[in-house]
């Protein structure tokens, strides 16, 4: 017949009864599922007092519960590093809600909006559908840019080469038609005329259609 050696689990306290040949081996524990080596009892020494000799009972930081779920395996015990790196995502994500990016060029996340290149959110808003008139509006200073224009280049004509023949035997109103008068009038019509295009390009090729208004 075998020896038999008595042993107490280290984790929970549970005598075992294991065989003498397991000594050095790692066996588990049927109360708590714990996975330790078996060590043989040492001879106990004469206690010098009542109090020395009583048995002391081995205790451990924290008991685990009794889930019905195995204790620690092998191979957590003889594992010298168990949170080691096991997978590596290089996948890109977005930095505000982790959803992942259709490429690593994306902008915008699809998922909360989040505009990668200005750090900012963008948000929606319900819009109301633009009328003829409010088109027409729109329109209309681009229009009425270009009646200027087409005002101030005739203006230019007709100071240039009617006026000095319609006040040429005039007293009074012979200096409109001077060099000096007629320069700074084309001048200051020059200025006017390249305001005017300016924004007629803008608002009439540029920018034709009216801004949509948001719903309140």
């Amino acid at each position: 017949m075998p020896a038999i050696i008595e042993i107490a689990c280290p984790d929970c306290g549970k005598e075992l009864r294991v065989r003498a040949e397991l000594e050095g081996k790692k066996v588990r524990c049927k109360e708590c599922g714990s996975t330790f080596t078996v060590r043989a009892p040492t001879p106990k020494k004469a206690a010098a007092s009542p109090k020395a000799a009583a048995p002391k009972k081995p205790t451990s930081p924290i008991k685990p519960a009794k889930t019905g779920s195995p204790g620690p395996t092998e191979d957590e015990y003889d594992n010298p590093n168990p949170y080691r790196l096991v997978t590596f995502d290089t996948t890109p994500r977005c930095p505000h809600c982790a959803f992942e990016l259709e490429t690593r060029d994306a902008v915008i996340c699809i998922n909360c909006g989040y505009n990668l290149e200005t750090r900012e959110h963008l948000r929606t808003v319900k819009t109301v559908e633009t009328t003829t008139g409010e088109q027409f509006l729109w329109l209309l200073p681009g229009i009425l840019c270009v009646i200027a224009l087409f005002l101030l280049i005739g203006l230019d004509i007709y100071w240039c080469l009617v006026l000095p023949e319609q006040v040429a035997d005039d007293d009074v109103f012979w200096i409109l038609a001077s060099g000096p008068v007629t320069l700074w009038m084309v001048i200051l019509s020059l200025f006017g005329m390249y305001a005017c295009a300016k924004f007629a390009v803008k608002r009439l090729i540029l920018n034709p259609v009216a801004p949509e208004k948001e719903k309140r």
